[in-house]
């Protein structure tokens, strides 16, 4: 059978695009980044959105919109002083509160712990919260006394309010390209990238790295590691 010019390229803009329209409808297609987290797979909480798979990126505004908690409230629980609460990051908690200590570390975990308690959906990471976002919990009638009992060596007092002002992009990138620097966040493959080799990473730790997607901090956890020690060390190292 032969088609004529015309026919043919409606047929080709129909299949295209109807494609498309159709790849949205089944969520399959996808314009930009919809900040949506996982669901829970099984269980009590199945089909609900999974604390756990918060993200860095994700801003405030992101977070209300999924697990209905204000950003405002988040910005509240962490103590930030801001105009703008729905723009402060999740991952912007770790250079706010950078002065904590060694082993200390408010971040994106502190978030999805606060997620968890504040909603009641499961989390099973081990992470360290404000004291003031203790007090919203209690405010907001969230609190529980098996919470205290869970908690009490992981909340760290932070009474002075921080601040928070957005970074233009360019600000941003240029920041985050400068941060080499072990946190307890940073994987193997990380320090790979900054110029240590995987055999300098290894005598170091004084274990064998199978998996250099592995964050640092878990493979001392895992190895009876102090990781503030291992993370001055490398940083030394990545100095030189």
């Amino acid at each position: 059978m032969k088609l004529n010019r015309v026919p043919l390229v409606i047929l080709i803009f129909v299949i295209l695009f109807g494609g498309i329209i159709g790849a949205k409808a089944t969520g399959i297609w996808e314009t930009e980044s919809t900040k949506q987290p996982q669901k829970i797979a099984s269980g009590e909480f199945k089909d609900m959105p999974d604390p756990e798979d918060i993200r860095g990126s994700y801003s405030f505004q992101d977070i209300e919109n999924v697990f209905e908690i204000k950003a405002s409230t988040l910005a509240k629980a962490f103590n930030i002083e801001t105009d703008k609460p729905e723009e402060v990051k999740a991952k912007d908690l770790e250079s706010i509160y950078s002065n904590l200590g060694e082993d200390i570390e408010i971040g994106t975990g502190s978030v999805k712990l606060f997620v968890a308690l504040y909603t009641g959906l499961p989390y099973e990471g081990d992470d360290y919260i404000l004291n003031k976002s203790v007090d919203v919990l209690k405010e907001d009638g969230k609190w529980t006394n098996e919470m205290e009992s869970l908690l009490k060596d992981k909340i760290i007092d932070v009474n002075e309010k921080s601040t928070f002002s957005p970074q233009s992009k360019d600000d941003y990138l240029e920041n985050e390209e400068n941060k080499e620097v072990v946190k307890g966040k940073t994987t193997v493959s990380e320090i790979i990238s900054w110029g240590l080799s995987q055999e300098e990473i290894e005598n170091i730790l004084g274990v064998k790295v199978e998996n250099v997607n592995l964050l640092v901090k878990d493979i001392c956890t895992a190895n009876g590691l102090q990781f503030s020690n291992i993370k001055n060390q490398l940083n030394d190292a990545l100095s030189k």
